[in-house]
């Protein structure tokens, strides 16, 4: 078994586990299977610089304007970029069962929307899995629906977050530096500005409508933070 494989892919996306056999050193989520949602047809450095992130990441906000201005934390330039030439040199295996992922912890969407991939995919995930975690910014959709049960609504503001409630959607929340989480949310423990208390492996808030609150929030962080209330503006 590699330490990846592709989980399900179309004309334009992929989408791709990796963590298998070594555990992701990200520091905040602990050791998770992280997923990437990355374009199959094209390096995503050059999909952010052409606008062609769109396909997995929809109309996110955090995209910023062909890669500038932009508030995303993911550094796509280094893990991304490493899915991305592994799967173009064909790194990662087709065939695969649940059983990969019982047990264990996932994250959905280490990059790019998990909205993109079929819900299928991340129910059978999540039926073996130990815990899963993952979060959406096409909640406002009709079809991702059926979504909730396994991710949480992105939302940025606290108007999208009341609207994501009344939806019926568990909420995740980056705020603004230097201001305070709403009735309802809590704190991310995860969260390195804290400081963090545990990861995210442990925590598994982050789960949807399985989740015991309906909101969690914690503050900008990341590469793209000094972006981030133009981008919100």
């Amino acid at each position: 078994m590699s330490n990846g494989v592709i989980l399900w892919e179309s004309s334009a996306i992929v989408c791709i586990a990796t963590g298998l056999k070594r555990p992701s050193s990200n520091k905040k989520t602990g050791p998770m299977i992280q997923t990437y949602i990355i374009r199959k047809d094209m390096h995503p450095v050059e999909a952010i610089k052409t606008g062609n992130d769109d396909a997995i990441c929809g109309d996110c906000v955090h995209r910023g304007v062909n890669g500038k201005k932009r508030s995303c934390y993911v550094r796509v330039n280094q893990s991304v970029s490493q899915v991305y030439r592994c799967y173009t040199d064909g790194g990662y295996e087709n065939e695969w069962t649940y059983d990969l992922f019982r047990d264990r912890k996932v994250r959905a969407g280490a990059y790019g929307d998990p909205a993109y991939v079929p819900h299928s995919i991340w129910k059978g995930i999540y039926e073996v899995a130990a815990g899963m975690t993952g979060y959406t910014h096409r909640w406002k959709n009709d079809f991702a629906q059926g979504y909730k049960d396994y991710l949480m609504a992105s939302v940025d503001s606290t108007a999208e977050l009341e609207q994501a409630w009344d939806m019926g959607w568990n909420t995740f929340r980056v705020r603004p530096q230097g201001t305070k989480k709403i009735k309802g949310e809590a704190q991310c423990p995860a969260a390195t500005e804290s400081p963090a208390e545990t990861e995210c492996a442990k925590c598994l808030l982050c789960c949807g409508n399985q989740s015991k609150v309906r909101g969690v929030s914690l503050d900008v962080h990341g590469i793209g933070s000094k972006h981030f209330n133009v981008t919100l503006n």
